[in-house]
């Protein structure tokens, strides 16, 4: 190839997502000296002698760069080399206007970007420091509600150790006295008290028994006939020695515990038996008749 010998290069630049020729393409070739033209209808055409080349086209609107693309072709023989060319959206580098001056909307771009990242990080902040609180939030109220639970715990101990440490009223005992006891107190009381005091109730214990009912004596109810069911009563207790709880005589008749009660009453009204206060219950002794006379 000589010197004057020269090769035709030419192409069609198009559009990235349409594949359709762009119309006022500008495109430039590192020639020199440098060659650059304008596509009218989207093709381009140079005379290049034999070397190495760079041809680039820039697609601009209202002096912004929107689409750009380049490539490379090595003439090494005259003849007719085609080359074309696929403009992509520039993500490069900073959009340059046609004189050079740098692209405002760039720049305003850049700027939203940057609060777009500033507004999603001050979320995030907010976002985690919510987080932390609810949890310390909850770890709190547990603690509190743990604390409640072990004070109610340590209340209630407290309470059941005080009601352990209650003292429980001593009962004394009943001293029971015997029949030949019983006549000598009342011999010793009508001693020192005169003929009067000859009947005079006994003092056995702190409750004095009474031998009268209403206005009539003790002599005149002792004579009064005997009912079969005090005649029962008396059976009973002499059937056990003389002497036996309330509460057993009451499981052998079949008689409430009311009725049992003032037939006890009216027994011991006649002077048939005495009736002694012991711990919660009673104990019944059965006068005997030599005793009564």
């Amino acid at each position: 190839m000589t010197a004057s010998a020269s090769a035709t290069i030419h192409g069609v630049v198009y559009e990235w997502n349409t594949f359709q020729p762009l119309e006022n393409v500008i495109v430039n070739v590192n020639s020199t000296p440098l060659q650059s033209m304008v596509c009218k209808y989207g093709t381009y055409s140079f005379e290049l002698p034999e070397g190495n080349y760079k041809i680039n086209a820039s697609y601009y609107e209202d002096s912004r760069l929107i689409y750009y693309a380049e490539g490379f072709v090595n003439i090494t023989d005259e003849g007719r080399y085609v080359l074309d060319l696929l403009l992509f959206p520039d993500y490069s580098q900073d959009p340059y206007s046609i004189n050079g001056s740098p692209s405002s909307d760039r720049s305003t771009d850049s700027t939203n970007a940057a609060t777009v990242q500033n507004n999603f990080t001050f979320a995030k902040t907010i976002l985690i420091t919510v987080l932390i609180l609810l949890v310390l939030f909850f770890l709190l109220k547990h603690s509190t509600e743990r604390k409640n639970i072990i004070s109610g715990k340590e209340k209630q101990k407290v309470k059941q150790k005080k009601a352990e440490e209650k003292v429980l009223p001593i009962i004394k005992p009943v001293q029971l006295i015997t029949s030949s006891e019983k006549i000598k107190t009342i011999s010793k009381r009508s001693d020192e008290n005169g003929p009067k005091e000859k009947n005079g109730p006994t003092d056995l214990i702190a409750a004095e028994p009474d031998n009268t009912m209403g206005s009539v004596p003790l002599d005149i109810v002792s004579k009064r006939p005997m009912p079969t069911d005090l005649q029962e009563i008396l059976d009973i207790i002499r059937a056990q020695g003389g002497r036996m709880t309330q509460k057993d005589l009451r499981s052998k008749l079949k008689y409430s515990e009311a009725k049992v009660s003032l037939m006890l009453f009216d027994l011991e009204n006649r002077g048939m038996i005495q009736k002694f206060k012991r711990g919660r219950g009673n104990v019944i002794l059965l006068v005997e008749q030599d005793q009564q006379s």
